[in-house]
């Protein structure tokens, strides 16, 4: 069981890499640089919280199993919504593996993830607007 759930964030990384070879020529740069650059910012958020102890104070511990997930389910159902009826089962049985198999509680879960979206969501619109405002500076 410990292989099944060592292998989600690896498997949801082959996904995005298959949507990023999917994505039209002009959507990969922007599709990358976000993926990459959430699950970047979520090791520095990691850092951060081990320094600062923030979840530690709530008698929890930030995720980064759950946040790498949960950022490469976001940005895979940024580009396609239909992402998510593959992406959210996945977590959720996660969720529970990693429950089960003692590496996180739900507790922890469940308060990794929004952090993970936010981030997400965040570094994707950057690229978005980065890309319009390309697009309409040379038009």
């Amino acid at each position: 069981m410990k292989l099944v759930a060592d292998s989600v964030d690896p498997l949801l990384g082959l996904l995005a890499i298959y949507q990023l070879w999917r994505l039209g020529r002009g959507r990969r740069r922007g599709f990358f640089l976000a993926a990459l650059g959430s699950i970047a910012l979520l090791a520095l958020f990691n850092q951060a919280d081990r320094a600062f102890g923030w979840w530690r104070s709530m008698g929890l511990d930030f995720s980064m199993h759950t946040a790498v997930g949960v950022s490469l389910a976001t940005s895979l159902i940024v580009v396609n919504r239909r992402w998510a009826l593959v992406t959210i089962p996945i977590l959720v049985g996660y969720g529970f593996l990693m429950d089960h198999l003692g590496f996180h509680g739900w507790g922890d879960i469940l308060t990794s993830a929004p952090v993970a979206i936010v981030l997400t969501l965040a570094c994707h619109g950057l690229a978005h607007r980065y890309r319009r405002e390309r697009t309409a500076s040379t038009a």
